[in-house]
């Protein structure tokens, strides 16, 4: 009896542990990218006038229907994961809002090869990507360190954080 309240008050321990460093990880997450933009509004104004005129470049981008993103999730995908129409179709509404491949290519480097090869993986990730600026991105992932941003759930509340959807 004393043996299972042991293992029971261990595993109530060990489980509210791992809570708090999820809730710790949120917040450093977060300051890290509130952070950023602090930054980034402190830049001297000719580089903050540059930088506005990307995001307008960002507005109207050269492919509208997101191709950098489905050749990068194409790519992470392989051969047979991308060559059939309902796959291309369900990458696309994934992809939908991502001008670019960076804030993907990025974040799938990130959680490795094995972390970002199927479909699934990388629908969530390129959803989490849409509007995210990869520069902040960049920032918030070298701020929290190698293991900091290395699981998909870690990416894509950075991603999130920096696309302003959190």
């Amino acid at each position: 009896m004393r043996k299972l309240t042991s293992v029971i008050i261990f595993v109530l321990c060990f489980m509210s542990g791992s809570l708090g460093a999820q809730e710790s990880m949120s917040s450093k997450i977060k300051q890290a990218s509130d952070e950023y933009l602090l930054f980034s509004l402190m830049a001297p104004t000719q580089e903050r006038a540059l930088e506005e005129s990307d995001r307008m470049d960002r507005c109207r981008p050269q492919n509208p229907i997101g191709s950098a993103c489905m050749e990068v999730a194409c790519e992470k995908l392989g051969t047979f994961g991308c060559n059939e129409v309902e796959e291309v179709i369900e990458i696309g509404q994934a992809c939908r809002g991502n001008y670019s491949g960076d804030c993907l290519a990025n974040l799938c480097d990130r959680v490795g090869t094995f972390g970002c090869n199927e479909k699934e993986e990388v629908k969530t990730i390129a959803r989490a990507c849409v509007g995210a600026d990869n520069s902040c991105v960049e920032f918030v992932c070298n701020k929290l360190g190698a293991f900091g941003c290395n699981e998909i759930s870690e990416v894509v509340e950075v991603a999130k954080s920096c696309s302003g959807s959190i």
